[in-house]
């Protein structure tokens, strides 16, 4: 199997960085250091690809997005999604669009939204809407 183009979103070392990633379980569960992945849809054919259990592990890290609620607990993959299929993240996606939408979250922070906790890898804070779509990437345009 071939790989895909995505972005890893690392909030233990707070980086984020281009890869390829094989999008077969087993690759993917070693990019995020886990055994079991959920896919989250981040609209415009992309997926944000994480831990399941991101909650439940010691000494997890955590990000956001500006702008939101939503807490992520762990790793992410950003991958383009086609269908049923994970694909190439498109072009139009670049580590300097993640850096824009994201922020660092405290620990302590992410505990206290965790106690509102309705998904097992994100966290929404009480008496916030639920949006699935965190943010929105920067739309296909022709004018290349």
């Amino acid at each position: 199997m071939s790989t895909i183009r995505s972005i890893l979103i690392d909030p233990q070392t707070r980086t984020v960085t281009e890869s390829q990633v094989e999008p077969a379980l087993e690759p993917l569960y070693a990019a995020l250091g886990c055994d079991m992945v959920e896919s989250l849809d981040l609209g415009g054919q992309i997926d944000g690809i994480v831990d399941e259990e991101g909650l439940h592990k010691d000494d997890q890290t955590f990000f956001g997005f500006h702008g939101r609620q939503k807490i992520i607990a762990g790793r992410m993959l950003v991958v383009g999604v086609d269908g049923a299929e994970w694909t190439d993240l498109p072009t139009r996606v670049t580590v300097k669009d993640i850096l824009l939408v994201i922020r660092w979250v405290d620990p302590t922070e992410a505990r206290r939204a965790a106690q509102d906790g309705q998904f097992d890898c994100i966290i929404t804070s009480p008496g916030q809407p639920d949006s699935r779509v965190p943010f929105r990437f920067p739309e296909e345009t022709d004018d290349r």
